[in-house]
């Protein structure tokens, strides 16, 4: 399990803008993945650095016949990267607020 980042670590605002990238990188690979299983292009999926058994499971549909990643964990992701850079403006205005005293 992650230990929680402490705003006081000297590098928390790199270690928070790492993380965007990644929830960012992750949110660009899944629209990619649901709009090649929209085409059907497997293809595209392999290019993605998927493996046969991902994108078998990426295929099956769930409950409602939906495929791919669910709009929930694009949601989720999202809301990740904003609370991220809002915590980042927090941690520059606490920074900000220590170098005035």
């Amino acid at each position: 399990m992650k230990q929680p980042m402490r705003p006081s670590e000297s590098d928390a605002i790199e270690k928070l803008e790492a993380e965007i990238e990644r929830l960012k990188a992750s949110q660009k690979m899944m629209r990619a993945a649901n709009t090649a299983l929209r085409k059907g292009d497997d293809n595209a999926l392999r290019a993605l650095g998927f493996s046969e058994e991902h994108i078998g499971e990426l295929k099956t549909k769930d409950f409602a016949g939906r495929v791919g990643f669910p709009q929930s964990a694009l949601r989720n992701n999202n809301a990740d990267i904003r609370r991220l850079k809002k915590r980042i403006a927090e941690v520059q205005t606490r920074e900000a607020c220590d170098a005035d005293r």
